[in-house]
């Protein structure tokens, strides 16, 4: 229920009544907010201050506005919150180590799902995704949109909405790498390999296979040098090259 005004900061005060009155009344994506006025009139607060906190739900993500609607709950943005989480990885200086390895942690975690769960559409998303990453690698590219294309793949393999929406912050951990320019060709030949095996251990049905051949395809990146010393940096380009084992 929405309290009258009991805190001296108002537009903090509105935010925490608003994300509030979300939860106690169980709203859902797409569920419209009190207006303007009737949050001014409950909370015994003005307007203007209202307008911020909702500016601010906004930013946050917590909130959308419509057309001739008004205000609503948002749906959960995965791909905004990866950007979220990018940034502060930058800012709180987080190794590209430290990401790799939470990586490898949750993409050989996911292995039973995509074994239970992946349909012949899904294979086939995962072929085509090989199939695209060896023209790359022919016509003298390195991949990796293809690389993060096999990726999404398999998180869509899953099943899991959520673990899905993990894929977008998949890719904000690529951004690192390719900001270490792996252009080698047997980098990106090895990559394709290790894809492949993690692909037949898949559809082989073998869980135990598909755990190793995926954490061997991460460890290669955990053990380079240059991942190990360097901090993510979005927007800053690095001389760094990743040399293959």
């Amino acid at each position: 229920m929405l309290q009258p005004l009991k805190r001296r900061n108002l537009y903090e005060y509105v935010i925490e009544q608003v994300k509030a009155h979300i939860a106690d009344n169980d709203l859902r994506p797409g569920d419209r907010l009190p207006t303007e006025n009737e949050l001014a009139e409950k909370l015994e607060v003005s307007r203007s201050s209202v307008r911020e906190a909702m500016k601010a739900l906004q930013v946050m993500g917590v909130v959308s506005t419509r057309p001739r609607i008004g205000c609503v709950v948002r749906a959960l943005d995965m791909k905004a919150l990866a950007e979220h989480l990018s940034f502060r990885f930058e800012v709180d200086q987080a190794s590209l180590y430290e990401l790799l390895e939470a990586r490898q942690l949750l993409e050989t975690a996911v292995m039973p799902l995509v074994i239970e769960r992946a349909t012949e559409d899904h294979f086939a998303k995962m072929e085509e995704s090989l199939r695209l990453h060896k023209q790359q690698i022919d016509e003298g590219a390195t991949g990796v949109d293809a690389d993060i294309g096999f990726h999404e793949a398999l998180f869509e393999a899953a099943g899991n909405k959520v673990l899905q929406g993990f894929s977008e912050i998949i890719k904000e951990f690529f951004t690192g790498l390719r900001r270490l320019r792996l252009a080698s060709r047997q980098l990106a030949l090895e990559t394709l390999a290790e894809h492949n095996a993690i692909y037949r251990a898949i559809r082989s049905g073998n869980v135990d296979d598909a755990r190793e051949e995926m954490c061997k395809h991460l460890q290669r990146y955990l053990t380079t040098d240059a991942i190990r010393n360097t901090t993510v940096s979005r927007g800053r380009p690095s001389d760094l090259t990743v040399v293959p084992r």
